[in-house]
């Protein structure tokens, strides 16, 4: 706006991004745990209305069918025709339906006063889109609720679709050759990775295309490198904002997000809402254990090298230094770097450095104390249990049973197999859908008497608890 009036020297004003009525939670959770984590966040029905995000059609299709068993449920993406999104979003609308599922398709123009709460089963692509989607959440003024479900694999998928859609500028280079001054015939490009480049400098106005299909080189464009070259850094940057909100639990959530946008109001309370605010709200969702003898060992080798390097050190170098030497793996290693960050102990912040063409991003920590606040006994991080990488698994199939151990009973086992099979089939999804190997396998080794047992089971959850423990119980005792 300042540019296109040509206004000399305007006042600024930024204001109104705070939301005083959202409670803003973020868990970390590895993606088979989240449906069970999401029934548990909408089962009361004070929680909704409730919209969901998806990061994928077949992630809200799946999650949308398993809501369905017990509430109101349907998914919205841009895969279903148009009518058919119309009768979901009408439905929603008028609440003849409890929960939708969707992609970020979805919400648009989207006025519902009384959404209670918004899921995100994965981390979003930009805070832009995030907050945008949390504020559907309370418009009426009243109490809501966000969640977002994330884990460090999450972090590897944005990694990767941005290597997709960002591709290496030597490739836009070399692709740029192929172009005769004549043009060229786009279904020369008929393959994933070239058409992918050729998107992009289409995008950037690189080349141009005719109506016939014809792609040509504007040869008025010589600045279209660095153009890319900033695109590209952009959405970098977009990632590690996201990773740096999702990362920082030691500031209010809401004040993150007015800071983000540049809202005055960031120097202001905190919101006294969310996870970070209200530690007891984490602490009753977050599932802690003790380090193992590997990670106690990486944990005091990082601490004394942090004490050693006065400056910020690059994540890679202490994961090179103080982890993988030690043979633990990159997520363990993560968990006790936000483990140190939450308690205060250290500073986690995000850098980057020219490289030829490329930006590249990274992080970098820095120790705020002279030792940690927590002894290293009562240390604790967040999920479960990272195998070590010196745990192969060929290394696993040679490991004797442990002492004590019970058979399996392979008969119980090839009973739940068949009913795995017929259950996926019948929803036209895959079988470890339904339960995987592993279950199935703790199953037949402590044959649960009783739904409380079956909880007990790793990857049985309430929700699958509810949908198939009687089935489960009844091929137990029939065995």
């Amino acid at each position: 706006i300042v540019d296109q009036l040509s206004l000399p020297d305007p006042v600024r004003h930024v204001h109104g991004f705070r939301r005083t009525n959202i409670a803003i939670e973020h868990r970390e959770l590895p993606r088979r745990e989240r449906l069970d984590a999401l029934w548990d966040i909408v089962r009361d029905p004070k929680m909704r209305p409730a919209i969901v995000y998806a990061p994928t059609r077949r992630e809200a299709e799946q999650a949308a069918e398993e809501l369905s068993s017990y509430v109101a449920c349907a998914a919205y993406h841009a895969g279903m025709d148009a009518a058919k999104r119309t009768e979901v979003q009408t439905a929603f609308q008028k609440d003849r339906l409890d929960i939708i599922v969707a992609t970020i398709a979805f919400g648009m123009g989207i006025d519902k006063p009384n959404v209670r709460t918004v899921v995100h089963l994965a981390l979003p692509s930009s805070l832009e889109g995030y907050y945008q989607e949390i504020g559907r959440a309370g418009r009426d003024g009243k109490a809501s609720r966000a969640v977002l479900l994330s884990s460090y694999a999450d972090m590897k998928t944005q990694e990767y679709f941005l290597n997709r859609n960002y591709p290496d500028i030597r490739e836009l280079r070399s692709l740029l050759r192929l172009i005769p001054p004549e043009g060229r015939p786009r279904q020369d490009f008929q393959n994933g990775e070239k058409e992918a480049s050729l998107d992009r400098l289409l995008m950037i106005g690189a080349l141009s295309q005719e109506h016939n299909g014809l792609i040509l080189r504007k040869e008025d464009r010589s600045d279209w490198e660095k153009v890319y070259t900033e695109q590209r850094s952009h959405r970098q940057k977009q990632i590690n904002e996201v990773l740096r909100f999702v990362e920082n639990s030691a500031r209010c959530r809401m004040l993150q997000l007015l800071d983000h946008f540049g809202d005055k109001d960031a120097q202001g309370a905190a919101c006294g809402l969310c996870d970070v605010c209200v530690p007891s709200l984490r602490s009753a969702a977050r599932k802690e254990r003790p380090l193992d003898a590997l990670e106690l060992a990486s944990a005091q080798k990082l601490w004394e090298y942090l004490q050693i390097e006065k400056d910020p050190v690059a994540v890679g170098r202490l994961y090179r230094d103080c982890g993988e030497l030690l043979g633990v793996e990159r997520r363990a290693f993560e968990q006790l770097l936000e483990a140190f960050a939450q308690a205060g102990d250290i500073q986690i912040e995000h850098a980057s450095f020219q490289k030829g063409d490329e930006r590249i991003e990274f992080r970098k920590v820095e120790a705020l104390r002279s030792k940690p606040s927590v002894a290293w006994d009562d240390l604790r991080v967040a999920g479960a249990k990272t195998a070590s990488r010196k745990t192969t698994q060929k290394s696993k199939a040679k490991t004797p049973k442990r002492q004590g151990a019970v058979a399996l009973d392979q008969g119980l086992l090839e009973k739940l197999k068949v009913w795995r099979k017929g259950e996926a089939q019948k929803r036209k999804i895959p079988a470890y859908c339904i339960l995987s190997d592993r279950s199935l396998e703790e199953i037949a080794e402590q044959v649960p008497r009783s739904r409380e047992q079956l909880l007990t089971i790793s990857g049985i959850g309430p929700v699958k608890g509810e949908q198939f423990g009687a089935k489960i119980l009844e091929l137990v005792g029939t065995r």
